[in-house]
């Protein structure tokens, strides 16, 4: 039996959200995904895999981090993360960007604004999450502190982000020491972050 379009697209989100559970924040080349699809389904065919991680790309579901050299990494996007651990703050659909940067992934191909400020934004949300998901902490709250990071990521990117989500994705961020995620390492990144984004959630101060 030929093996359809959609089956190869959600085998490679089915992996990447297992292997999200492990490490949020890790990303893989498209090669590298194809392959451990691959492994696990022997018939999928190596180069359909390697276009069905790129339409993942155009339709959303999958982040993509270019470096300078031309190296691409992927991994679930910010609204995918959400529909497997919503947000109640998330607002669809959320617009976002493409860029050309090291350490910074964007959703899609729309249009939105992006300075150094934002691209250090998403270095300490990055920071942020990596410690939540080292944490003792119960999965379910792993992925609900993830998931209102990325809807914050997600907004700030947006044409016309909508301050009432950020600022109420932030109230769930900010309580990350309440659910014992490394309380001495969340606390300076937690106040950095705070400062970074200023007007957005001045009203909470």
């Amino acid at each position: 039996m030929e093996i359809t379009d959609e089956e190869l697209r959600t085998a490679i989100l089915n992996y990447l959200k297992e292997k999200y559970l492990e490490n949020p924040v890790k990303d893989y080349g498209a090669g590298e995904l194809a392959v451990a699809v691959h492994n696990e389904h022997p018939s999928y065919d190596l180069n359909k895999l390697t276009a069905a991680i790129t339409f993942l790309w155009d339709q959303g579901k999958l982040a993509k981090r270019t470096l300078p050299r031309g190296d691409e990494y992927y991994r679930l996007s910010g609204d995918t993360v959400n529909e497997i651990s919503p947000s109640q703050y998330a607002r669809k659909p959320i617009s976002s960007i493409t860029i050309n940067n090291s350490g910074i992934f964007v959703n899609g191909a729309n249009t939105g604004n992006i300075n150094q400020n934002t691209k250090e934004v998403f270095e300490t949300i990055d920071k942020l999450i990596n410690v939540v998901a080292s944490a003792e902490i119960e999965n379910t709250k792993k992925m609900e502190l993830v998931a209102n990071a990325e809807t914050i990521r997600a907004q700030i990117t947006s044409p016309t982000p909508n301050t009432d989500i950020i600022k109420k994705a932030w109230e769930v961020v900010n309580n990350a020491t309440l659910f014992g995620a490394a309380a001495v390492t969340v606390a300076p990144i937690l106040t950095q972050l705070s400062s970074m984004l200023g007007h957005w959630i001045q009203a909470l101060h």
